[in-house]
């Protein structure tokens, strides 16, 4: 799997605004990084889209996100990844 350094965040300009799952590569891993103690944890993107839907956006599910740790959930954002080959 992809490591946090090589992840690129929700806030970073090169994220699409507007990625779903239908519209992120089949190579790209779907993963969450806690703003409070910084644990990336690496998720199932097909299970993601089949219970909130292939349309839905990650920004709009990012709330959503929480940290099992510590159980911090504001703030949370969804990180994405090139699977290593």
């Amino acid at each position: 799997m992809a490591t946090a350094a090589k992840a690129v965040e929700a806030a970073d300009p090169r994220f699409d605004q507007a990625l779903t799952f239908s519209t992120l590569p089949e190579w790209y891993v779907v993963g969450a990084l806690c703003c409070k103690c910084h644990r990336t944890g690496w998720l199932d993107r097909y299970d993601l889209a089949r219970r909130f839907g292939k349309r839905a956006s990650l920004v709009n599910l990012s709330p959503r996100l929480r940290c099992v740790v510590c159980n911090q959930k504001p703030g949370n954002k969804f990180v994405i990844a090139r699977m290593k080959r």
